[in-house]
């Protein structure tokens, strides 16, 4: 690999997309955490939210304007974009 090169370890190329996303957490917590893709593939997503998500946390996620039903997913990283905002990036099952 030279310098600048990127290592890329997704399976599926992303496609930009802003459309708004609601996430569940299986454990029965009721609070939706709610949110903006930033991009997403049929097997994994980034989104904007306003909630902090811990590495490793599956969570249910719904988007009427990608998918029918919901998608189980787990949170592969989350960083603190700025303030109370955090990217999260999801491997969808």
């Amino acid at each position: 690999m030279s310098i600048g090169e990127k290592s890329e370890k997704r399976r599926e190329r992303r496609s930009l997309a802003t459309v708004p996303v609601e996430c569940r957490m299986p454990n029965g917590e009721n609070i939706p955490v709610r949110g903006i893709t930033v991009n997403v593939s049929p097997s994994g997503l980034s989104f904007y939210t306003h909630r902090q998500l811990d590495t490793g946390v599956s969570i249910f996620m719904t988007g009427a304007e990608l998918w029918q039903g919901s998608r189980q997913g787990t949170v592969q990283w989350c960083t603190r974009i700025m303030g109370g905002l955090y990217r999260v990036g999801m491997l969808l099952n």
